[in-house]
């Protein structure tokens, strides 16, 4: 009601000014300036002051309904004002009370329009009876005109008006009810349509596949929380734009459907699904799911396209890692088989050769070329003991291990054992970082790591060890220690990268490609997850990713500090 008291107020002003302004003017042509003219003066500083007041109550108080009666009782007050200065009887502005009585139905319904009509016809009765009797005569006109009609001419006035008075009452109140019941309903249907609304909202968003709407020229016009998730770009930033913008191999595969965007034939031959690899804004390398399909609206024509997509990268690294275990384990299997069969032999091939060699000492060509037998057994059966460690690790001895003091022992340890050629220089940043995990084999996943970056830059460079800890990682629950060592080597092709954790896979000269797939057994019996990034001439980053030992923010204990400080490791985080 108070946004109809306002606008009433409003129109109200404008309506009678614009009529008694009028009448002014045509009086003051007609006549000049007289005080009928100083009367419609004041009648509209009146209602100006009114109108100020009807405001100043309806921001100040917020009893409606009494505002409205009261407001609506003036209105009669200042009909009866007009009427009275533009004839009574022979004025032209008696249809205002009809208007008062349509603002009743409208803002009281139908008791109030009622009322209102009653009171419209109680004082412009008495008015017109006050004329018939001489008590009250209308300005500016003559007297003969208003003794000149006759008692029934007069009731017929007082009677059409007040019947109109009360037509307009009943019609009024009808129509302001049919309005408000129509109001209530619609209000009600925006209500229900705010809930559906919010309701296909809440469960777009809660999908856990990207979703995208898209129109004809698969321009996009809507994205979801997942999709904005997925692809890392915001509903706002690719509103209006191609689709190719987030997906650049899109129109290739969908480009039949182009073709056939205008004349589809209903039916399930225009959806297509297909998996392929994206790089997000964020630079990360994962793997989508997509399915297209055609939007039609209620009229069942076709109106745009609707794509889903789904990150499957988990899946894949899922998949890949159940492939490579089920190769492990039948490796294991055929190994353990294998052992007996050659290490036996082998250790009598060895001590039979040993033999031989003392009593041929004084043949200095037959001692060599047993110097040759076993160095090429030892290294045969060093090769198998590699081979049996891969295929059946021990299980782990888990303890809290420091990764930073053990990437530094081991750097030191690789320096010792003079694997560190000239040219070579290895960068350090070790943040002590604890997790659980074999000491022994933890030691052994740095070793193999430095010593491959270092053999992978025959002309010299930079290795790169960092070690640090993220509050998750994909595929590791909770939080993680990482260490991260990086080359400028040679790199490795895109057509390897699959395979490099795979046993007797290997791009040297020599080796038996044992090393990183010994690592990534060991870092699947510490629950953690191993990773490589390549560029061929670039260099090669491997990362590794183990359970913590739990969120302890002195991380390690004070004598392990006094370890890594006389190490010259930063123990600051």
């Amino acid at each position: 009601m108070y946004a109809r008291l306002f606008w009433l107020t409003f129109f109200r002003v404008i309506l009678i000014s614009v009529l008694l302004a009028s009448t002014l003017v045509v009086h003051m042509s007609s006549t000049g300036f007289d005080r009928t003219a100083a009367y419609i003066y004041v009648g509209i500083v009146a209602l100006y002051l009114l109108s100020l007041v009807y405001v100043f109550l309806l921001e100040r108080f917020k009893y409606f309904r009494a505002q409205a009666y009261f407001q609506l009782s003036w209105d009669i007050i200042l009909c009866n004002y007009i009427v009275y200065l533009t004839g009574i009887v022979e004025s032209p502005f008696s249809f205002l009370y009809i208007l008062t009585v349509v603002n009743a139905a409208i803002l009281l319904c139908r008791t109030g329009s009622l009322i209102m009509a009653t009171v419209a016809s109680v004082t412009f009765s008495g008015l017109i009876a006050l004329e018939r009797l001489g008590i009250v005569l209308p300005f500016n006109v003559p007297a003969a005109l208003v003794e000149g009609k006759t008692l029934v001419q007069t009731m017929e006035a007082v009677l059409l008006n007040v019947g109109a008075f009360y037509g307009v009452a009943f019609l009024g109140s009808y129509l302001a009810g049919q309005l408000q019941t129509a109001e209530k309903n619609l209000e009600s249907t925006r209500g229900d349509l705010a809930d559906i609304t919010r309701l296909k909202e809440n469960i777009v968003n809660v999908l856990d596949s990207g979703l995208m709407t898209l129109s004809l020229d698969f321009k996009i016009s809507f994205v979801n929380q997942a999709a904005e998730r997925i692809t890392g770009c915001t509903a706002d930033a690719v509103f209006g734009q191609s689709v190719e913008t987030l997906f650049a191999d899109f129109g290739e595969r969908v480009g039949t459907l182009r073709a056939a965007a205008g004349a589809l034939g209903g039916g399930h031959d225009d959806r297509c699904h297909w998996d392929a690899q994206y790089k997000t804004v964020r630079g990360e390398e994962i793997y989508l799911g997509f399915f297209l399909s055609p939007f039609r609206d209620s009229h069942d024509v076709h109106a745009g396209w609707i794509l889903l997509f789904q990150d499957f990268t988990r899946y894949r690294q899922l998949e890949d890692a159940v492939r490579r275990a089920e190769r492990l384990a039948a490796i294991g299997k055929m190994a353990a088989d294998i052992a007996h069969e050659i290490r036996n032999p082998l250790a009598a091939l060895s001590g039979s050769i040993e033999i031989l060699k003392a009593d041929r000492a004084e043949d200095p060509e037959g001692a060599r070329l047993m110097d040759i037998v076993i160095r090429e057994t030892d290294r045969l059966n060093k090769l198998l003991s590699d081979f049996l460690a891969f295929a059946r690790p021990a299980t782990p001895d888990l303890i809290d291990v420091d990764l930073a003091l053990v990437c530094d022992e081991t750097i030191q340890m690789v320096r010792v054992a003079k694997q560190v050629s000239d040219g070579i220089a290895i960068k350090t940043a070790l943040t002590p970082t604890v997790v659980r995990g074999d000491g022994g084999q933890v030691k052994q996943i740095a070793w193999n790591l430095i010593l491959n970056s270092i053999q992978a830059m025959p002309n010299g460079g930079e290795v790169s060890v960092r070690v640090f800890s993220r509050d998750r990682w994909p595929l590791v629950e909770g939080d993680v220690g990482v260490i991260e060592v990086s080359d400028r080597g040679i790199g490795i092709a895109p057509e390897d990268i699959d395979r490099v954790f795979d046993p007797f896979f290997t791009t040297k000269r020599s080796g038996a490609g044992l090393g990183l797939a010994t690592v990534y057994r060991i870092v699947e019996a510490h629950g953690g997850r191993i990773a490589v990034e390549s560029r061929r001439g670039e260099g090669t980053t491997f990362t590794v990713a183990l359970p913590r030992a739990g969120k302890r923010e002195e991380g390690i204990h004070h004598e392990d500090t006094e370890t890594l400080r006389e190490h010259g490791i930063d123990t600051h985080r």
